[in-house]
C-alpha cells in the first residue's frame, strides 16, 4: 500500500506539473501519455484510462489517430466505459485532422448505422469506396445496408442506393445477387433478365440464376429458352431435379394445349444431356400428355421406361413417318438403333433421311465415319459406298474430308472409293489425305505411292511427290521408270547431283539406251561431275549416230571444264556440221556455245572462227554477229565478220522463173522475200482469189530428209488449224515439186528487224504487241498447239502495228505423238525454257517463258542471257529484272515479265488469259 500511495503522489505531481506548464504541455504530453496510461492501468483505473484516451484523441488528433489508439477506443466502447456519442464526437474530431482515415471513417459509419442514421452511413461508405475501390469489406457493408433499407424506406430506395454504385462495380456478383431479388420484388422483368443474365456469365454455378430466368422465359412463353435453362440446372446440381419436375408439372396444368410448349418439352425429354433421373420423372409426367396426344413421338419413352427398346424403335419409326421433317426424330431413332446394334435399320433410317434431305450428305458421311472404326457394320459400309458413288454434294463432301480426320477409317475399299471421288471432283487435297492413309495401312503401296506422288506433283508440291516416289524406288531399286521420273523432278528443282544419283542406280540396266545415257551425262555435267559425265557420254556415238553430235558437244564442254582443251577440240571436231540431219539452228547454237567457252579462256582466234561458222548457219543471230564484232576488234585482221553465202541475182532469178513455171496455173508475180533454215519465202499473187500471199517453199535438197519434211508439213497443219487475227493464216499446202505452204502475206517487219534499227521498243508499243501476242498464244494453247519457238524473229508487226505470230515449224500438237527425240533440244536457246533445254516436253508454260524472254529483250535491248553457257544460266541463274536495265518499264510490267520467266513451270502464269488480263490494265 505504501508503494501504491507513493505512485499516486507521483502521478498527481506530474499532472499538477503538466497543468502548470501551459507553455510546454503540447511538447511533453505525448511523451508523458504512455507513462500516465501505464500507471492508470496498474492502478486498474479503467474508467480514468478511457477518459485519458478520449482526452488525448480530442486534444491531439494528429498524434493519437493511429490504428492502435482507435482499437483501444473501440475496446472502451465495447466495455461501455465511453458512450457511442463520445466515440462519435471523438471520431469527428480525428477526421477533421485526417479526413481520409479509413479506420476512423469505418467506425463512424458503423456508429451511424447503430444509431439509425443510415443516410450518413451511406455517405461515409461511399467515401471509403472512393478512397479504396477494392475495399471488399466496405462494399459488402454498403450492400448489406442497402438491402436493409427496403424494410425502412422501401424497395425503390434500396435499389437506388445499389444502382448508385453499380456502374463502378458492374461485375460484382454480390451486388448483382442483392439487386436481383429487389428487382423481383419491384416486378421489373427487363432488369431481372439483365441482372441474372450477367450473373450467368460471371458465376455459371449460381443456381438461382437458372431458376429465376427459367420462370421469366416461361412467363414470356419462350419455352425453348426456359427448358434450356432447366436442363443446365439439373446438370449443375442433381438436387434440383425435383424443382425442374415441379416447374414442368405446373406448366403442364396450364400449357398442355400450347403446341409451342409441347414441342419444346418433347425436345427437352429427348435431349441427350438429360440426367437419367430427370428423364424417368419426365416419363411419368408425359404419360398424362400422351393420353390426349397419342400421335406425339414421345410415346417411345413409355417403351423405354419398360426397357423394351425394339418397341421404342418401332414407335419412333411411326413418328418419323408422321413427322418426316423433324431432324431430331431421326437423330433420336438412330441413337436408339445404335444402342441395340440395329445397323441395317440405321442404314435404312439414313436413306430415308437423305430422301427427305438430299443436301445432308455431309452430315451423314460424318456420322458414318465416326461409327465405322468402332462397329463391325457392313450395312453402314455399303451405305457409305452408295453415298460416295451417288451425285453427292461435292463441296460438302470435300469439307467433311477436310474437317474430319480420315485416319479413323481403315477399310481400304471405302478409302479408295472416297479417294476416287475426290479425284473425279478435282479435290486434290482430299484425295491426298486418303491416299496417305492407304499408304500408311500398307495397301498396294507401290501403286498408291505412285498415285500419291502424281497428286502432289499435280498440286505443285514436287518435294512431297519425290518423297513418295522415293519410297517406291527404295522398295524396288530396279524400277527404271521411277528412277527417271525422280531424276526429272530433281532436275526441275535444280538438284542435278541428286538426279544423277537416281539415274546412276539404273544406268547399267539402260546402258544401251543413248537417250538415257545423254540425260545421265547431262545431269552429271550440271552437277559438276565432269569425269562421270565423260564416262557415260563416250558410249553414245557407238550406239546411235544421230545422237553423236549432241554427245560430242557435251563432251567438249566437259573437257573444257576440266581444262583439257585439246580433248575438247577433238570432241567439237567430231561433230559433222555438214550433215543435213542436224538442224541449222542447233548447229549455230552448238558453235556459239563453243565460241563462248573459248572466249572465256581467251582463245580468241578459235572463238572467232566458231562464231563466224555459227553465222553461216543463222545469218540473223544477233549474238553471233555481236561476238564476231567483239572478237574481230581483238583480232584486227579478222575484224570483218564473215557473211553467209548468198545466191547471186542471176541464180535467184533462175529459181523464181522455175517456180513460176511450176505454179503458173495458180500464182504469178513471184519475188523472193527471204531465206530461213526451213525454206525460202516468196511473195506472190494468188490468181484465183486475187490476193497477195506468201509462199514458203521447201528446197529440194531438204525434201529428201524425212524429219525436215515432217516438220515442214507439221507447221502447215499447226497453223492451218488456227484461226486468229494475230496468227499468220495458212491458206493451202502442196506436197510434190515444189512442196510449199501458201500463207497470209504480212506487209511489215519482225521484232528482230525493229530491234536492229531501234535497239529497244517503247513501253506503250510493247504492251500493245504483248496483249495481242499473248491472246493469240492462249488461243493456240486452247487448241492444243504449243509453238515452242517464240522469239522476236517469229513475231511480226504489220503496217497498222498489229502483231502476228509466225513460223510454227517447231510447234507441238499436244494430242499427237512427238516427233522430237527426248533429250534433243528444240527451239532457240536464248528464249528456251529450262525444261526445254533439258530435253523435256514443252507445254504452254514453256511458250509463256519464251514470251517473257522476248518482252525482256525488246524492252532492254538484250535477252537476260546471251553470253557464255546460256543453257546453264537459263536453268540455274536468276536474271536481273528488266526494270534494272530500263527504269522506264512500269513496276507492274516488270513483275509480269519476271513471273513469266520463273525457272519452275508451276511458278509461272499457268495460262495466257491471266497475263492478258494483267496487260490490259497497263494499256
Amino acid at each position: 500500500m505504501e508503494q501504491d500511495g507513493f505512485l499516486i503522489y507521483i502521478a498527481l505531481f506530474l499532472l499538477i506539473f503538466i497543468a502548470a506548464s501551459a507553455l510546454t504541455w503540447k511538447l511533453w504530453f505525448p511523451v508523458a501519455f504512455p507513462v500516465l496510461e501505464k500507471t492508470l492501468e496498474n492502478l486498474r483505473l479503467r474508467n480514468r484510462q478511457a477518459s485519458l484516451c478520449l482526452f488525448a484523441a480530442r486534444r491531439f488528433p494528429g498524434t493519437f489517430d493511429n490504428d492502435t489508439h482507435l482499437e483501444k477506443l473501440c475496446q472502451y466502447l465495447d466495455e461501455e466505459l465511453i458512450t457511442p456519442l463520445q466515440m462519435t464526437e471523438t471520431l469527428k474530431t480525428m477526421l477533421l485532422h485526417r479526413p481520409e482515415n479509413p479506420a476512423a471513417l469505418s467506425m463512424l459509419a458503423d456508429l451511424y448505422v447503430q444509431s439509425g442514421k443510415k443516410d450518413k452511413a451511406f455517405d461515409i461508405y461511399a467515401s471509403l469506396l472512393d478512397i479504396d475501390p477494392g475495399d471488399c469489406e466496405t462494399l459488402d457493408r454498403y450492400i448489406e445496408l442497402a438491402v436493409s433499407m427496403k424494410g425502412v424506406k422501401g424497395t425503390d430506395k434500396a435499389i437506388a442506393h445499389l444502382e448508385q454504385i453499380q456502374e463502378k462495380y458492374p461485375e460484382n456478383t454480390a451486388l448483382l445477387k442483392a439487386l436481383g431479388p429487389l428487382y423481383q420484388e419491384a416486378v421489373n422483368m427487363n432488369k431481372i433478365t439483365e441482372i441474372y443474365g450477367r450473373l450467368m456469365d460471371l458465376e455459371p454455378s449460381y443456381l438461382e440464376t437458372y431458376r429465376v430466368l427459367a420462370g421469366i422465359y416461361s412467363h414470356k412463353r419462350i419455352y425453348s429458352e426456359s427448358f434450356s435453362l432447366l436442363k443446365r440446372l439439373q446438370t449443375l446440381d442433381s438436387t434440383q431435379i425435383s424443382f425442374v419436375l415441379t416447374r414442368i408439372e405446373k406448366l403442364l396444368a396450364t400449357e398442355s394445349s400450347n403446341d409451342n410448349f409441347t414441342d419444346s418439352l418433347e425436345a427437352f425429354i429427348t435431349d441427350r444431356d438429360l440426367l437419367p433421373e430427370t428423364r424417368k420423372g419426365l416419363i411419368k409426367i408425359f404419360q398424362n400428355l400422351a393420353k390426349d396426344h397419342p400421335q406425339r413421338y414421345h410415346l417411345f419413352s413409355l417403351h423405354l421406361m419398360n426397357g423394351d427398346k425394339p418397341l421404342a424403335v418401332a414407335a419412333l419409326r411411326t413418328a418419323v413417318s408422321a413427322f418426316p421433317n423433324r431432324q431430331d426424330l431421326y437423330s433420336t431413332l438412330l441413337d436408339l438403333q445404335l444402342q441395340i446394334s440395329d445397323f441395317e435399320g440405321m442404314a435404312d433410317t439414313f436413306r430415308s433421311f437423305l430422301q427427305r434431305n438430299p443436301s445432308q450428305n455431309l452430315a451423314v458421311i460424318k456420322r458414318v465415319q465416326e461409327l465405322l472404326p468402332t462397329f463391325d457394320a457392313p450395312a453402314l459400309k455399303t451405305l457409305l459406298v452408295e453415298i460416295l458413288e451417288s451425285d453427292a454434294d461435292s463441296a460438302g463432301l470435300m469439307q467433311a474430308l477436310s474437317d474430319d480426320n480420315p485416319e479413323g477409317i481403315e477399310d481400304p475399299e471405302i478409302l479408295k472409293k472416297m479417294a476416287d471421288l475426290c479425284i473425279r471432283r478435282k479435290d486434290v487435297s482430299g484425295a491426298i489425305k486418303l491416299y496417305v492413309r492407304l499408304v500408311e495401312l500398307g495397301v498396294d503401296r507401290t501403286r498408291n505411292c505412285e498415285i500419291l506422288g502424281n497428286l502432289f506433283l499435280h498440286s505443285g508440291q514436287g518435294k512431297k511427290a519425290r518423297e513418295y516416289y522415293d519410297m517406291i524406288i527404295t522398295e524396288d531399286s530396279g524400277n527404271v521408270a521411277m528412277a527417271e521420273k525422280l531424276a526429272e523432278l530433281c532436275f526441275l528443282d535444280g538438284e542435278h547431283a541428286q538426279g544423277a544419283v537416281y539415274l546412276t542406280r539404273v544406268a547399267e540396266a539402260r546402258s544401251d539406251d543413248p537417250v538415257f545415257l545423254f540425260r545421265l551425262g547431262e545431269a552429271l555435267f550440271m552437277a559438276g561431275d565432269h569425269a562421270g559425265a565423260i564416262n557415260w557420254l563416250t558410249r553414245i556415238p557407238k550406239l546411235d549416230s544421230s545422237m553423236a553430235p549432241y554427245a560430242y558437244n557435251l563432251l567438249g564442254h566437259c573437257n573444257m571444264h576440266t581444262n583439257n582443251v585439246d580433248r575438247a577440240k577433238e570432241c567439237f571436231r567430231a561433230i559433222d556440221f555438214r550433215s543435213p540431219d542436224l538442224p541449222d539452228n542447233v548447229k549455230s547454237e552448238f558453235l556459239l556455245k563453243m565460241a563462248g567457252l573459248f572466249e572465256e579462256r581467251k582463245l580468241f582466234v578459235d572463238a572467232l572462227a566458231l562464231a563466224k561458222k555459227a553465222i553461216s548457219f543463222n545469218t540473223s543471230d544477233p549474238m553471233a554477229m555481236d561476238m564476231v564484232k567483239r572478237l574481230g576488234a581483238l583480232e584486227p585482221r579478222q575484224a570483218a565478220p564473215q557473211q553467209a553465202p548468198q545466191n547471186s541475182p542471176a541464180a535467184q532469178n533462175k529459181q523464181i522463173q522455175s517456180l513460176e513455171e511450176q505454179l503458173a496455173d495458180r500464182y504469178t508475180d513471184i519475188s523472193e522475200l527471204g531465206r530461213g533454215g526451213m525454206g525460202i519465202i516468196y511473195k506472190a499473187i494468188d490468181k484465183k482469189l486475187n490476193r497477195q500471199v506468201a509462199l514458203k517453199v521447201l528446197p529440194e535438197n531438204l525434201q529428201a530428209d524425212p524429219e525436215i519434211f515432217k516438220r515442214f508439213l507439221r507447221e502447215a497443219q499447226a497453223a492451218a488449224s488456227l484461226n486468229h487475227p494475230n496468227i499468220m493464216q495458212v491458206f493451202d499446202v502442196e506436197e510434190g515439186k515444189p512442196t510449199f505452204i501458201a500463207m497470209e502475206f504480212i506487209d511489215g517487219e519482225n521484232l528482230r528487224e525493229i530491234l536492229r534499227r531501234e535497239k529497244r521498243m517503247p513501253v506503250a508499243a510493247v504492251v500493245k504487241m504483248a496483249i495481242q501476242t499473248i491472246q493469240a498464244l492462249d488461243y493456240a494453247h486452247s487448241q492444243g498447239i504449243v509453238h515452242r519457238d517464240i522469239k522476236p524473229d517469229n513475231i511480226m508487226l504489220n503496217q497498222a502495228g498489229d502483231a502476228k505470230i509466225t513460223d510454227f515449224g517447231l510447234a507441238k500438237i499436244e494430242y499427237a505423238s512427238t516427233m522430237t527425240q527426248i533429250g534433243v533440244v528444240m527451239g532457240t536457246e536464248w528464249y528456251m525454257a529450262p525444261e526445254q533445254l533439258r530435253g523435256l516436253d514443252a507445254d504452254k508454260r514453256s511458250d509463256i517463258y519464251s514470251f517473257g524472254i522476248t518482252l525482256y529483250e525488246i524492252l532492254t535491248g538484250r535477252p537476260p542471257f546471251y553470253k557464255g553457257d546460256v543453257a546453264y544460266q537459263h536453268i540455274n541463274v536468276d536474271p536481273p529484272t528488266p526494270r534494272e536495265k530500263n527504269d522506264a518499264i512500269p513496276e507492274a510490267l516488270d513483275k509480269i515479265i519476271m513471273k513469266c520467266i520463273a525457272k519452275k513451270p508451276e511458278r509461272r502464269f499457268q495460262n495466257g488469259r491471266i497475263i492478258f488480263d494483267l496487260l490490259r490494265k497497263l494499256s
